[in-house]
């Protein structure tokens, strides 16, 4: 038998600064308990406290799943942004992904961007 039920305990982050004031951040795997998006939130404040960036870049990519919890995490991020006055852009995701984003309306607090090349040309 296959599990096709998300598996908790796999979510990754990757923070890079890839320009002086741009903090790219890939997420991977199943963003699902709150554990794992308190992480992320506190390693996203320790980075944009150390960097200074003003333009962060949560690439979607390698998330395969998100759910109410990691939408609240997700939420928490772009509040912190907001706060020390950076902007928060989302890219890539799988189609359950954006559409988890359409349906709850997220798609119109979050800005989003084509690609992460569109969002590095970005002045």
């Amino acid at each position: 038998m296959i599990d096709l039920k998300p598996k908790a305990g796999d979510f990754r982050s990757e923070f890079k600064l890839v320009k002086p004031n741009k903090l790219g951040v890939t997420l991977t795997g199943t963003l699902l308990d709150s554990l794992s998006g308190k992480a992320l939130l506190s390693e996203l404040e320790q980075s944009l406290a150390t960097s200074g960036a003003r333009h962060v870049l949560f690439n979607l990519n390698g998330l395969v799943f998100l759910n109410s919890e990691g939408l609240n995490a997700m939420i928490r991020c772009l509040s912190l942004c907001r706060k020390r006055g950076a902007e928060l852009w989302i890219t890539g995701g799988n189609e359950a992904l954006n559409s988890l984003f359409i349906s709850t309306r997220l798609n119109e607090i979050f800005t989003f961007i084509e690609s992460q090349e569109a969002w590095m040309n970005l002045t």
